[in-house]
This record gives structure tokens, sequence and C-alpha cells, in this order.
């Protein structure tokens, strides 16, 4: 008797499992949309097909672009002049005051490269202000 229970509710759920998934895919064919021919584009409203920008804005973008790259490859070399200065001092100091004196060395030259940069990027974008970390709170 169990034998025959358990082959009727296997037949019931395999039944019941191809009938959902036959009813799914059913749905999903006629849901599918299709195009209609008869679709076209809305034109821009100044008659072109497509929006063009403004040549004079493009070009003070583009300068402006320049202009950043310029300043922050500047930044980036007296960064890397200053590391380069302060490795080669280190590697010939032999006492503490030296090292002290090679870092305090270094580190004005960080800071007057940051200011020169902030200056240079104010200087170029009113009101600019460089990254600052989040808060953690």
């Amino acid at each position: 008797m169990n034998a025959h229970r358990t082959k009727v509710i296997a037949a019931a759920g395999l039944s019941s499992i191809m009938l959902v998934s036959t009813a799914t895919a059913a749905f999903a064919a006629e849901a599918t949309p299709t195009p209609s021919p008869t679709a076209t584009a809305t034109p821009h409203p100044s008659g072109t097909a497509t929006p063009r920008p403004d040549k004079t804005k493009l070009t003070q973008r583009i300068a402006r672009a320049e202009a950043r790259h310029a300043i922050n490859e500047t930044f980036y070399t007296a960064m890397q002049k200053a590391r380069t200065d302060a490795q080669a001092q280190l590697a010939v100091a032999t006492t503490k005051e030296a090292r002290q004196a090679v870092r305090a060395t270094h580190k004005a030259a960080v800071e007057a490269a940051v200011a020169a940069r902030q200056a240079a990027m104010t200087a170029l974008i009113p009101g600019w202000t460089p990254h600052t970390k989040p808060v953690a709170g």
C-alpha cells in the first residue's frame, strides 16, 4: 500500500511541475513585445539629429583639462624629486640629527609642492578645494 501511495504522489508531483513549467513558458512567450515598424525618432528642437556642443565651451573645457594635467604633472614631478633627494641624503646621513634634518627638508618640500598645486588649481578653477578624507563617526 505504501509503495502505491508513493507512486501516486510522485506522479501527481511530476505532472504538476510539468504543468507549471509549460504554463510559465507559454506566458513568457506571449509577453515578449514586438517592435512596431512605425516608430520614429523624435527630432531635436534645434533641428539637428543630435545636439552639438558649443565650440567655445568645448575649447575652454579642453584647455582647462590640459592646464590641470600640466599642474598635476608639475606636482608629481616635484613630489618625486623631493622623495629621491630625501632618499639620497638619507643614504649618506650618519647621525640622528642629519636624518632629522633630511626629514624636515623633505617635509618642507612636500608642503611647498602641495601649496603650489593648490594655488595653481584655485587660480584655474575658482572655488576649487582638494578632496578631503571622510570623517569617521
